[in-house]
C-alpha cells in the first residue's frame, strides 16, 4: 500500500522568495535570504514532518496538498480570502523545500499539486504527503 501522511504545522507562514546580493566590507559579494522568517518556518515544517516521516524519504512520484492558515488582518483588502500580501506559490516553494530530504528526496518528486490560503484561528499549515505508486525501493511480497 502506498504510504499517505498528513499533518499540521503551527506558526506563521513564510515565503521562501528571492536572494539578494550584498557587498560585504571587504568588497566581497554574497548573497542572502529576501526573508529573514523563511527559516524559522520551515524549520517547524521540518519539525512537523520528522514526527511522521517514512523510514527513508519517498523515490516516487508524489502528491502534495497543502492548506495555508493565515491570521485575518485587521481591514483584510478581500472579506473572505488572503488575496493580497503572501505570493502562494512562494509558501509552497518554502514548505515543499523544507520537506526535501525528509519525506520525499527531492522535491522534483512532486507531481500533483493541491494547495490554498484561507484566513484562519490560528496561523499555520495542514500538510498531506501521498505516494503515488509504491515507492521503488519497498519490498514487493
Amino acid at each position: 500500500m502506498p504510504f499517505s501522511v498528513e499533518f499540521r504545522v503551527l506558526g506563521e507562514p513564510q515565503p521562501k522568495g528571492s536572494w539578494k546580493a550584498l557587498i560585504g566590507k571587504h568588497g566581497r559579494a554574497f548573497v542572502v535570504p529576501d526573508n529573514a522568517h523563511s527559516k524559522a518556518w520551515e524549520r517547524a515544517v521540518a519539525m512537523a514532518g520528522l514526527r511522521v516521516k517514512p523510514p527513508r524519504p519517498l523515490d516516487c512520484p508524489v502528491r502534495v496538498e497543502i492548506e495555508f492558515w493565515l491570521a485575518r488582518p485587521a481591514k483584510p483588502k478581500f472579506a473572505d480570502a488572503p488575496a493580497a500580501r503572501i505570493d502562494l506559490d512562494k509558501l509552497i516553494r518554502s514548505t515543499g523545500d523544507a520537506l526535501t530530504g525528509l519525506l520525499y528526496v527531492d522535491d522534483s518528486r512532486i507531481v500533483e499539486l493541491v494547495a490554498a490560503k484561507k484566513f484562519g484561528p490560528v496561523s499555520g499549515a495542514r500538510i498531506k504527503v501521498t505516494a503515488l505508486i509504491a515507492d521503488q525501493g519497498e519490498l514487493q511480497l
